[in-house]
């Protein structure tokens, strides 16, 4: 009789996985078909699309995949082959992809592709200032933070170019990428899913950077990972101490003055992952509780204050005033630069419903474990990993949410590579539902679900990579640049003042002063009043000047004065940049 009433309920269970399998792997289906009518979404980004068969082969092995994965949960118990009991290192392999994630940003020669010089101009133009030891002013500000504070030091030790702004932030990509793998090995034990949660974690780097975007890769996620990897060492280690609140309090300063998004990320993922483990140890309403939060949160104003003083401190070091909050704040106060990129969500099935859906499940594991919902004096450590990675993600998503491009969602796919990890692994090792048909069909599907969604991102990832280095190997090759960078030493005298896109990497190489330090000709169209009137006073009040040719209406103008006043002495051109040298009649 017990026998067949459990084989009734297992049979239950699997007609019910099947189902909900068969409806999530349809939803995950319908998002990879519809990609490629997100905003922006081109053949570069989705090699996967190029033709209807491989788009079949592609679902195809995802299904193959998931009978495979299916066979890994006999009895939902966690009896799994390569799972707890076998312990392989992966370490050689995380080492292996950080390299690769790191060597795949260094692209030295940005000037032979516009959309390479467009990008890499409006970030390095604020290490290029620094470096200079020009303060920040209103006229004088960044649109992607303070980072040049960080970077210029270390980019003046590898040489001071844009060669060597090249390096060091490969070597910045591939340390965070290290500590993301940290993340990884401390919140997901199976180790095939280890391996497929490490290569999708560098999918943002090796397989669709084709092209310099410095400002998303690795700009928005460095300190992201800087952080969530302490927040993991302090938690797992009880290092609660005064002294590790200080460090900790050092990285998040640092993380806002690298960039204010990100910094706000790094600030709100920490602290939470502190108030979760208050109210894991105890009551909401316990006095001891109520003091630990409340101490965590006075870091959220201390931070950001912090930052804005030591910005400040920098301009006086350099002779400049202290800075204002305006500048502070800039580009969220004071323009149109937000608004300006808004562009709505999509409505069809896309890839941010399923990390909205992913960060659902995850805030459900984390409150699970808290006092508020009955549970407490136990610290559950993976559930304050899982705090940090989630608050982190779903700070750095409001950027995609104002400004759905496809590329932009990719910000939180390191983070997220790691939750769906964690997702699977911890179904497949838990049997929460004990006898109850409904949850344990229902999770079972979750979690073939997630483990094919995971699988089929890793191997996207590889089949990408190869184009991608393909096109990449071609932004390595400085033969060229170099000649066109002795033309313009030659031609053109030292220090000479100049202005446009390009010009603070061109002067960079050439270690001359260009003598223009407000912001970035890119993003001219967003900067400040006070910063549009600089750019075109700088042009208007030089002698000589060398500026790129299609910069020039964007600062000028309809003003009659430059065309009538200057003429013409040389160009110099390479990729698809003219610079042109003109001398006051």
């Amino acid at each position: 009789m017990l026998l067949e009433k459990n084989r009734d309920r297992a049979g239950r269970e699997y007609f019910l996985e099947i189902i909900l399998s068969f409806l999530l792997l349809a939803a995950v289906g319908a998002v990879f078909l519809y990609e490629p009518a997100m905003y922006d979404a081109g053949s570069y980004y989705m090699p996967w699309h190029g033709s209807r068969m491989m788009e079949c082969l592609v679902l195809g092995f995802g299904v193959l995949l998931g009978m495979q994965i299916r066979k890994q949960l006999p009895d939902f118990y966690g009896r799994i082959s390569g799972g707890r009991k076998k312990k392989i290192t992966l370490y050689p392999m995380y080492l292996f992809l950080s390299l690769a994630g790191g060597y795949a940003l260094y692209q030295p020669d940005c000037f032979s592709k516009y959309y390479n010089l467009y990008h890499s101009d409006a970030y390095f133009h604020s290490i290029y200032r620094v470096l200079q030891l020009q303060p920040y002013t209103e006229a004088n500000t960044g649109v992607y933070g303070f980072y040049g504070l960080i970077a210029a030091p270390f980019v003046k030790l590898l040489g001071g170019d844009f060669k060597a702004c090249a390096v060091f932030l490969a070597l910045l990509a591939s340390v965070s990428i290290l500590c993301l793998f940290y993340v990884l090995e401390n919140l997901v034990e199976t180790m095939w899913l280890r391996l497929a949660g490490g290569v999708l974690i560098v999918n943002l780097y090796v397989a669709l950077t084709s092209h310099i975007y410095y400002q998303l890769i690795p700009h928005r996620i460095v300190f992201v990972a800087f952080v969530l990897a302490y927040c993991v060492w302090m938690h797992k280690n009880d290092r609660l101490q005064a002294k590790w609140q200080i460090a900790g309090f050092v990285l998040l300063v640092l993380s806002v003055i690298w960039n204010m998004e990100t910094g706000i990320a790094c600030l709100t993922a920490y602290v939470g992952s502190c108030v979760v483990r208050s109210l894991q140890n105890g009551s909401v309403f316990s006095k001891e509780t109520i003091k630990k939060i409340l101490l965590a949160v006075l870091m959220i104003p201390a931070v950001p204050a912090a930052a804005f003083f030591s910005v400040g401190l920098y301009d006086l070091c350099v002779s400049g005033s202290f800075i204002t909050g305006k500048a502070f704040l800039y580009p969220f106060v004071g323009t149109s630069y937000v608004g300006k990129l808004n562009i709505a969500l999509e409505t069809k099935p896309a890839a941010w419903m399923l990390v909205c859906l992913l960060f659902f499940v995850m805030v459900s594991i984390v409150l699970i474990s808290t006092s508020l919902c009955g549970r407490s004096g136990k610290t559950s450590k993976k559930e304050l990993y899982l705090t940090a990675c989630v608050i982190a993600a779903a700070v750095q998503m409001v950027y995609y949410i104002n400004r759905a491009v496809y590329g932009n969602l990719y910000i939180v796919l390191p983070v997220c590579s790691i939750l769906l990890a964690y997702l699977g692994d911890s179904l497949l090792h838990k049997n929460i539902w004990k006898n109850h048909f409904i949850g344990n069909g229902a999770l079972r599907a979750v979690c073939t679900t997630s483990c094919v969604l995971l699988g089929l991102l890793a191997l996207q990832t590889i089949i990408a990579y190869f184009p991608a280095e393909k096109e990449r190997s071609e932004n390595r090759d400085m033969e060229e640049l170099t000649a066109f960078i002795e033309s313009v030493r030659e031609g053109v005298p030292e220090d000479t003042p100049a202005i446009g896109i390009g010009i603070s990497e061109l002067y960079s190489f050439l270690g001359w002063d260009s003598g223009y330090y407000g912001s970035d000709i890119p993003d001219l169209v967003s900067a400040t009043e006070e910063g549009q009137a600089y750019a075109k006073e700088f042009v208007l009040n030089s002698e000589s000047i060398l500026i790129n040719e299609s910069n020039l209406g964007d600062i000028v103008g309809d003003d009659e004065e430059f065309y009538l006043d200057y003429e013409l002495v040389a160009q110099y051109s390479y990729g698809e940049s003219v610079y042109s040298l003109y001398s006051r009649k």
